[in-house]
């Protein structure tokens, strides 16, 4: 038998409805929509009308979860953490240039101590340690320490201070690279926490970090990387990571 072009082109495009067809039955019956009828034309767009409003739905419920989640204690405190662990929110340097660091161990993002036992040891400015304190305060009581009423206005170059933190807090400014590893001093991490500073486990191409505490720096000292005093660079922070968020979801509830 012999099928004429035309004849072959409609049942090219009846089989491809069919399957187009039952495509949408499935996907409709899915929706609690009548699988079993046929479709025409009107059919399909009730189905096509369907399916979008379901997927506004679903991405309607992610957007409010969203909301809720970076709103809530849980979002904030996970959000905060993540932060941080980020090297470049708390890189610096006090004056240890490059060229004078060990080649072979590469560029470190803070200044380096080393230590016999230890190894490499970063330090991290003492913003990382009031940052702590923000998050500390906020999952032990969700109240800040300080308000705009008892905030210390920083006094001095945070310049300077940067460049003398070493000096100021009784660390080695510069490290004897050529050091064998067995050569190098002892007690560099223990001293430093004997007086009251704090550790972080590996990060940043380190052995370990030491930072020092929020309750170790005075009122009115002005940070080396903010220039701002910590109860200054606390209200940032808070406001930043708790305020803001909560103030979002308030202003945008979810739907």
């Amino acid at each position: 038998m012999k099928i004429t072009e035309a004849r072959l082109k409609e049942l090219i495009t009846e089989e491809v409805n069919a399957y187009l067809e039952e495509g949408w039955k499935k996907n409709l019956a899915a929706l609690g929509i009548g699988a079993g009828m046929a479709l025409g034309a009107g059919e399909i767009q009730k189905g096509v009308d369907a399916l979008d409003q379901a997927g506004s739905a679903r991405i309607a419920a992610n957007v409010a979860a969203a909301k809720e989640e970076k709103g809530s204690r849980e979002g904030i405190l996970s959000h905060m953490n993540g932060e941080s662990k980020k090297i470049s929110k708390f890189m610096w340097d006090w004056g240890q240039q490059s060229e004078e660091y060990d080649p072979a161990a590469g560029t470190k993002p803070w200044p380096i101590l080393l230590d016999k036992n230890h190894g490499t040891i970063g330090v991290l400015p003492p913003e990382f340690g009031v940052f702590l304190q923000v998050m500390e305060d906020f999952e032990l009581n969700e109240t800040p320490r300080y308000t705009p009423d008892n905030i210390t206005s920083a006094s001095g170059d945070y310049k300077q201070n940067r460049r003398n933190f070493p000096d100021q807090v009784g660390l080695t400014r510069m490290p004897d690279w050529e050091a064998k590893p067995d050569e190098r001093p002892e007690g560099v991490v223990e001293s430093a926490v004997h007086r009251g500073w704090g550790r972080r486990p590996s990060m940043g191409g380190v052995n370990e970090l030491i930072y020092l505490p929020a309750d170790q720096i005075p009122e009115e000292y002005t940070m080396p990387i903010s220039g701002m005093s910590k109860s200054e660079y606390y209200n940032q922070v808070w406001n930043k990571y708790v305020e803001e968020p909560r103030k979002r979801l308030v202003d945008n509830p979810p739907q």
